[in-house]
């Protein structure tokens, strides 16, 4: 065999090899992207997760502090209350006046 047909043999095969080289290379690509769009995707959900545990614990905070403060406008209702009856004369049945 001569030096050109070795040549010549040689470029076949590495003209048959890089169509083999380039679907490889696709697949690689094709395989990084979908790595990274589930990451991105895995990203985005935990965000989504986590955004909703924050307006849960908000809402639980706006509970809690929604029962303290009925409580107290009840507190400070009985005392009103009780305040008022205790200056009533039992016998008159009306409120004292100072």
């Amino acid at each position: 065999m001569t030096r050109r047909e070795e040549e010549e043999e040689a470029g076949e095969a590495s003209a048959s090899s890089t169509p083999r080289r380039e679907e490889g290379r696709r697949q690689e690509e094709e395989e990084a992207s979908e790595t990274s769009t589930s990451l991105t995707s895995r990203r985005e959900k935990e965000e989504e997760v986590g955004s909703v545990a924050q307006m849960q614990y908000r809402t639980k905070i706006f509970s809690i502090l929604d029962r303290v403060l009925v409580a107290l406008a009840t507190v400070k209702l009985a005392a009103m209350m009780a305040s008022s009856f205790a200056s009533a004369d039992p016998l008159l049945g009306s409120a004292r006046r100072d």
